[in-house]
């Protein structure tokens, strides 16, 4: 991909397709692991203000 980038002309095969597929999806998960992670501890801190009432 940096060679590309870079004005060199890729040929670009099955394989690679293939494996931007799963770059692009691991990235995707990671940003809603992300996500997730700070919706959760939001929850938490939710739950704990309502125990605390």
């Amino acid at each position: 991909m940096q060679k590309e980038a870079g004005g060199n002309r890729m040929t670009i095969t099955m394989l690679f397709v293939h494996a931007q597929d799963h770059l692009m999806t691991a990235l995707s998960e990671r940003e809603l692991i992300k996500k997730m992670i700070k919706q959760n501890a939001r929850i938490l801190e939710l739950e704990k203000k309502l125990i605390l009432k």
